[in-house]
């Protein structure tokens, strides 16, 4: 793979993506990941071939709801990406290798886009000294000084954003190495289920005042 440029070190590289192997046959693996990315992922699969399949976010109310609930064991964080490829190829009897690829071309834009708006009031903070009357230098420190905070913020802020990204990759490919942790019943039904049963006995609790 070719090496890394600067702004893909410091920002977003274009893709990032994570590659496991999970036991069982093809179809049990590709059932896995199928879950984990559709139901928990909320995403909403866009194209397929006979090793992967492309991905993109769910816009439904339903998931949009189910996902903003916390319904789910994923974070959300591949739904900010313009799409997820995966890819599963044999890797011996039994074992497949799974790769899980996310577009973030729109984490990278973004970024630039930022920091140009904030190089942009930078120099004009340098050149009018935002209507102090300062000197030259002066207003080429202020200018610094606010391309340095907004430049750090900008910097720190792809990078928790492409940090929620990984894990969230990361996430996804333990899910689908490790199915028997992943809890596949759902967990809004589950919630209405323990309300109504605290309901009912509460209901037949003699101690409650009539």
């Amino acid at each position: 793979q070719e090496q890394p440029g600067l702004i893909d070190r410091v920002l977003a590289p274009h893709r990032v993506a994570v590659r496991g192997a999970a036991e069982g046959d093809a179809a049990t693996v590709r059932k896995s990941l199928d879950r984990w990315l559709g139901y928990h992922a909320g995403l909403r699969k866009r194209a397929e071939s006979p090793t992967g399949a492309a991905w993109e976010p769910d816009k439904s109310l339903v998931v949009a709801a189910r996902m903003k609930l916390r319904a789910t064991q994923g974070s959300g964080a591949l739904r900010t990406v313009i799409g997820i490829r995966d890819d599963m190829q044999p890797l011996e009897q039994g074992k497949q290798v799974v790769t899980i690829e996310a577009d973030t071309s729109n984490v990278r834009r973004i970024a630039l886009a930022w920091l140009a708006g904030t190089a942009a009031v930078g120099a004009a903070a340098a050149a009018v000294g935002l209507g102090n009357e300062t000197t030259v230098l002066d207003n080429v420190g202020m200018g610094l000084g606010v391309l340095a905070l907004g430049g750090g913020g900008v910097v720190l802020g792809i990078r928790m954003w492409m940090d929620r990204i990984r894990r969230a990759l990361a996430r996804a490919a333990d899910a689908v190495a490790n199915p028997q942790f992943l809890d596949t019943s759902d967990p809004v039904t589950k919630g209405i289920t323990r309300i109504l049963d605290f309901w009912r006995s509460a209901r037949r609790d003699p101690r409650r005042p009539q």
